[in-house]
């Protein structure tokens, strides 16, 4: 009952469990520093280069996260050492095999969000928002 619920909840989309943790941009504080040593650029430029290391920085640190959530890693150590000694159970490597494209598709998702930010902030002229 409970899961056919579920199942009707969320249609097609499947169901997912996610942590997710806001970010604490630090922008303001990036320009202010930089503008220190780069103070030939205008504040505009500043501000999209600064937006443009903060995403990078906060891809680095969801990378981390989804990393430590995601990929078990004793439990992969445990299967590649009963893969040795010849007494792994099939499905044991199912479940660590399995937390491969899950962290590929993670990563590839966090780097094409951090591109599109780079292409936006280094622009010459930034992009208008629809």
């Amino acid at each position: 009952m409970v899961i056919a619920h579920v199942h009707e909840l969320v249609g097609t989309n499947g169901f997912s469990l996610n942590l997710r943790w806001p970010t604490l941009r630090q922008e303001a504080w990036d320009v202010a520093v930089a503008n220190q040593s780069a103070s030939w650029m205008d504040a505009e430029r500043m501000r999209r280069y600064s937006a443009a290391y903060a995403g990078q920085r906060d891809i680095v640190a969801s990378l981390g996260a989804n990393l430590s959530l995601v990929m078990n890693g004793p439990r992969m150590v445990d299967a590649i050492t009963d893969l040795r000694t010849g007494s792994v159970q099939p499905r044991e490597i199912l479940h660590v095999i399995s937390q491969m494209p899950v962290m590929l598709g993670q990563a590839k998702d966090n780097l094409q969000t951090l591109e599109q930010g780079l292409q936006s902030a280094l622009a010459d002229e930034p992009k208008a928002q629809s």
